[in-house]
C-alpha cells in the first residue's frame, strides 16, 4: 500500500503514520509503502507535525480493507430558504447504511437522501453517520459540515404551477431571481429533487401538496416559497378550460376556450350575490360600476372525477351608460362624512353608495356615515333606473380619515381656489390661541408634505401656502392643532 501525505505549514516536518498493524514508519517526506501480510480491516493513523513548532500538529484516521480498499463516505447540502437537502454517498461498501443528525435537536432520520425544514434561521452542524452492515466488510464513519439557513427575504417571489401527465409531475417554476438560481421541490410523497431537475413521477394516486424552496445563491435576502395541491387522480383527462370576458358598460359576455370534456357543463358564477348561470351563451348586465370576480366551471357530466376544471378572473365594470348623470357631492367633519346624490335622467330613479370600508351601503340619495379607523377610503355612488335597462352612472371619490378623534380646537376653516395653481389660500378662526401645524397627504394617506408652524390668536387669520411643485391630482391637507384637528379635501 503506497501513501502520500498532502500537508502544509511546517517548516521542519515529520511524518508519522501507523499502520493499524502494530507497524510504525517516521519520515521527514510525505511517501510511505508497506506491506500487509493478512488481508483483513485496518485502521490507519496519521500524524503531521513540526519539530521546530509543537503548536503545528495535525492528526487524522482512515479504515482500509483490503479487499476493496479504504470505505468512504461524504454527503452534500442544498439549502434553500429554511429547506435543506441532503444527498449522501460512499466507496467501497457493500450494504452502507445512513444516519442524519440535522443538528436542530430533530429526530435523526435514516437514509442517504433526506429532505429537513428549519423552524429558524441559523447555523447548524448537519452529520451524517455511515455503517456497513455486510459483516463481511465492516466499516463505521461519521461526518459533519457546517450548514447557514437564511429567513425569508422580500427581494424575489416565486409561483410553483404542476402539470401532470398520468401520474408524471411537471414544476413550472416561475421567479424573478435575477441569477444563480437554486431551488428544491418537495413533492409531498417523501421524495425531492434539486436543480435543474422538475420532473417528478408519482408511484402511487392521491392528493399531495408539492412545495419549492427558491432562492438565490448570490443574494440572501432572495429566500422564498410556494406550495401547490398537486391531484394525481386515475381517472385524469386532457380536458382544458378558460374564459376570456368582455366588458360593455354594465354588460359582460364571455368568451369559452374548452376542451376534452365528452358531454361538458358551463356554470358561470359573477360575483356580485346574484344566481350563477348555467350553458352557453354566458353573459351578465351588472346593477352598479365596480370590480367583480367572475368564476367559470367546467365539468365533463360524464367523468366529473377527471374532467372538472374552476377558472376565475376579475373584471372592472366602468362607469354606468345610457342617459343617466350623476354627481356625488361630499362634506367632512373629522371622521364624519356626508354625503348628498345629485342624478339627472331617471324616471324612476335608484341609489346605491359604498362607503368603502365593508360597512352596509347607502340606497338613498342623502346620508352621513362615522369611519371607525383612520386611512384612505373610495366612496362610489351609482344613480340608475330602476325600470328602465340601460341608464345608470357612477361616480367615485376618494376621502382620508387621519384619526377619529373628536375635535374642538378649529372654529372655522376654509381653502381656495380650488383646482389649486400655484398658491393654496386658508382662512381660519381658532377657539382659543395655539400653534397650528399643516399637514398634506396624498390620496394613498401618504405624508408628503409638511409646513412650517404658525402661531396664531383666536382671531380669524388669512394665510398662504405654496404647492406649485405638486402635480394634479386629489390631496388632502390636515390643520392641526392642541385641541384637535381638521381635513380639508384638495383638487389641483
Amino acid at each position: 500500500m503506497t501513501v502520500e501525505f498532502v500537508a502544509s505549514g511546517a517548516l521542519n516536518p515529520q511524518y508519522v503514520i501507523d499502520w493499524g498493524d502494530g507497524t510504525i514508519d517516521t519520515a521527514s517526506t510525505p511517501f510511505f509503502e508497506h506491506n500487509y501480510q493478512i488481508v483483513d480491516q485496518y485502521v490507519i493513523y496519521y500524524y503531521y507535525n513540526d519539530l521546530d513548532n509543537p503548536n503545528c500538529y495535525f492528526f487524522s484516521l482512515d479504515s482500509i480493507i483490503l479487499t476493496g480498499g479504504s470505505c468512504i463516505m461524504d454527503f452534500t447540502v442544498q439549502t434553500v430558504e429554511y429547506a435543506a437537502a441532503l444527498q449522501a454517498f460512499s466507496d467501497n461498501t457493500s450494504v452502507p447504511i445512513y444516519t442524519i443528525d440535522w443538528g436542530d435537536g430533530s429526530p435523526v432520520v435514516t437514509a442517504d437522501a433526506a429532505m429537513h425544514v428549519y423552524g429558524a434561521p441559523g447555523i447548524y452542524n448537519v452529520c451524517v453517520q455511515m455503517y456497513d452492515a455486510d459483516p463481511t466488510l465492516p466499516c463505521e464513519l461519521f461526518q459533519c459540515h457546517e450548514i447557514e439557513i437564511f429567513g425569508e427575504g422580500v427581494a424575489c417571489d416565486v409561483d410553483l404551477q404542476v402539470s401532470l401527465n398520468n401520474q408524471t409531475a411537471t414544476a413550472i417554476i416561475n421567479g424573478n431571481a435575477a441569477s444563480d438560481v437554486q431551488y428544491i421541490i418537495n413533492w409531498g410523497d417523501g421524495s425531492f429533487d434539486t436543480n435543474p431537475v422538475a420532473q417528478h413521477t408519482y408511484a402511487n394516486t392521491g392528493l399531495y401538496e408539492a412545495c419549492i424552496y427558491y432562492g438565490s445563491a448570490a443574494n440572501s435576502e432572495c429566500q422564498t416559497s410556494s406550495c401547490i395541491e398537486v391531484n394525481v387522480d386515475p381517472f385524469a383527462s386532457d380536458c382544458v378550460f378558460n374564459f376570456v370576458p368582455t366588458v360593455s358598460d354594465l354588460d359582460v359576455t364571455i368568451d369559452v376556450l374548452a376542451a376534452g370534456a365528452a358531454d361538458p357543463e358551463y356554470y358561470f358564477t359573477w360575483g356580485d350575490g346574484s344566481e350563477g348561470d348555467f350553458g352557453l351563451p354566458a353573459q351578465h348586465t351588472y346593477v352598479a360600476a365596480g370590480t367583480y370576480e367572475i368564476c367559470g366551471i367546467y365539468t365533463d357530466l360524464s367523468n366529473p372525477i377527471g374532467c372538472q376544471i374552476t377558472e376565475c378572473t376579475t373584471v372592472e365594470v366602468a362607469n354606468g351608460s345610457g342617459p343617466c348623470a350623476v354627481d356625488l357631492s361630499i362634506s367632512q367633519l373629522g371622521n364624519e362624512v356626508f354625503v348628498t346624490l345629485s342624478g339627472t335622467g331617471a324616471s324612476t330613479p335608484g341609489y346605491f353608495l359604498e362607503w368603502g370600508d365593508g360597512s352596509l351601503p347607502l340606497t338613498s340619495p342623502t346620508g352621513s356615515h362615522t369611519y371607525a379607523n383612520p386611512g384612505p377610503y373610495e366612496i362610489c355612488a351609482t344613480y340608475y333606473d330602476e325600470i328602465i335597462f340601460g341608464c345608470s352612472a357612477t361616480e367615485c371619490e376618494t376621502i382620508l380619515i387621519t384619526d377619529v378623534e373628536e375635535w374642538d380646537g378649529i372654529a372655522f376653516i376654509e381653502a381656495w381656489p380650488l383646482p389649486l395653481d400655484q398658491q393654496l389660500n386658508i382662512r381660519l378662526r381658532l377657539n382659543e390661541p395655539g400653534e397650528v401645524q399643516f399637514r398634506m397627504f396624498d390620496a394613498a394617506g401618504r405624508v408628503i408634505r409638511r409646513f412650517a408652524p404658525y402661531g396664531l390668536s383666536n382671531g380669524e387669520r388669512m394665510l398662504s401656502l405654496e404647492v406649485d411643485e405638486l402635480p394634479k391630482g386629489v390631496y388632502f391637507l390636515e390643520c392641526l392643532t392642541e385641541k384637535g384637528h381638521r381635513t380639508l379635501r384638495i383638487i389641483k
